[in-house]
């Protein structure tokens, strides 16, 4: 099955204001990079300067994207995930991410078994990289 173009909204169950990717630039098979403008509408924004623990969830998006991929290029639905835990946390101190700020979402798989992946992920905006970690998800049966 053909996925082209690579549309966030086709990849993953997020809609509306939490739907925080805007570009897919690159998805591999076991790889996917992405970006995101920080919105006015963003539901982690505080007096326009961004949670730093909204990270994780852009993280969990470009995760979600590759997986999303995955399912349509084998012939099925986008499916509904779960973090299910994250490891290995860092925050470059200070970071201050502000609406409108780019942020680039790099991640790699490092193990897949079933339902469940465990995916690197590091969070830049520009050459700054503002977090990395090891995001944990499980993959319901769950259509989106």
């Amino acid at each position: 099955m053909n996925v082209q173009p690579l549309i966030p909204s086709r990849l993953l169950p997020h809609r509306g204001r939490m739907l925080f990717i805007d570009l897919i630039d690159r998805i591999e098979p076991t790889h996917a990079e992405t970006r995101s403008v920080v919105r006015s509408d963003n539901p982690f924004l505080d007096n326009k300067i961004l949670h730093r623990c909204a990270l994780i969830e852009y993280m969990a998006q470009t995760v979600a994207a590759l997986q999303g991929h995955r399912f349509l290029k084998d012939g099925g639905p986008v499916r509904v995930g779960f973090l299910i835990g994250i490891d290995r946390l860092e925050v470059t101190p200070d970071t201050h991410v502000v609406q409108g700020d780019t942020l680039t979402v790099t991640i790699d798989e490092i193990s897949a078994s079933g339902d469940f992946g465990s995916y690197t992920c590091e969070v830049r905006s520009g050459d700054i990289r503002l977090a990395t970690g090891i995001v944990k998800v499980f993959s319901s049966g769950e259509s989106a």
